[in-house]
């Protein structure tokens, strides 16, 4: 996320969606691996 820039393609609307929607990707997979290891961190809390 340090490299996301919000004034990208300040004149191009669908390059800005396109840039906005692969910043919105790159999002989702790191959610995907917080997820992961909370859920990894929670079953050896339980056991």
């Amino acid at each position: 996320m340090v490299e996301f820039n919000i004034d990208s393609a300040k004149d191009n609307k669908a390059l800005r969606m396109q840039y906005l929607q692969d910043e919105l990707e790159k999002v989702k997979k790191v959610k995907v691996v917080i997820l992961g290891s909370l859920a990894g961190a929670d079953s050896l809390i339980r056991r």
